[in-house]
């Protein structure tokens, strides 16, 4: 049975917030973010989350990005790479990787300060080409949905009470399912469907602001 993105996100949520009713009960905070704007630069990636901070410790994080899909990774960590661009070693790569996730965090020492973990899920559609390469005229085009569990780590700097950097670093393994098209020339274009594991590395850092803290 194909997997339904809402109903995986909607248990995520309930199982999130079942975590935290153990805890001593006190008024939420709520906090916003987004990702480092040196990745705004011809939308390289777009990324905004909202907090739900509970019980001193517990966070419920709910994001949505947009990214591209970058000709380099450490380029792309760095969010200085132009979309589309190519850097002559390898075949372009063009298209874009939208996803939307919800996450239950831990911070040991306080909300938005120190160490933390995170677990959720993320639904993500993949909408990326790839090539033409040096040595080949081949264009592979991939139109898939993935829906994955995640799992990070990082650290969070408070800053005056109100302000936060997070960084994060962890990974997502999830099932995609699609197609995929390989286009060597006109006539010869080959349609096949995908259904396969999609393991990701996946990196982050947030910048924002808390209310009610």
């Amino acid at each position: 049975m194909r997997p339904n993105t809402t109903t995986t996100l909607v248990a995520a949520i309930t199982i999130c917030l079942a975590m935290g009713t153990t805890a001593h009960a006190e008024r939420p905070s709520l906090a916003f973010a987004v990702n480092s704007p040196l990745s705004w630069r011809d939308s390289d990636a777009l990324a905004a989350s909202a907090y739900v901070g509970f019980a001193t410790h517990h966070a419920i994080r709910v994001n949505v990005a947009r990214y591209e899909n970058w000709t380099d990774f450490d380029d792309a960590m760095q969010g200085l790479v132009t979309f589309g661009q190519d850097d002559g070693d390898g075949p372009a790569r063009l298209g874009h990787f939208t996803d939307v996730g919800v996450a239950w965090m831990y911070f040991p020492r306080r909300l938005w300060s120190g160490a933390f973990v995170e677990l959720g899920a993320l639904g993500r559609d993949n909408d990326i080409s790839v090539g033409p390469g040096y040595e080949s005229d081949t264009v592979v085009t991939t139109r898939t949905k993935t829906i994955a569990g995640r799992a990070l780590g990082g650290w969070s700097v408070l800053l005056g009470g109100h302000v936060f950097v997070s960084a994060s670093l962890g990974f997502s393994v999830g099932y995609e399912r699609g197609s995929e098209t390989t286009d060597d020339g006109p006539g010869m274009q080959v349609t096949r469907a995908v259904s396969r594991v999609d393991p990701s590395v996946e990196g982050f850092v947030r910048i924002g602001g808390v209310i009610g803290l």
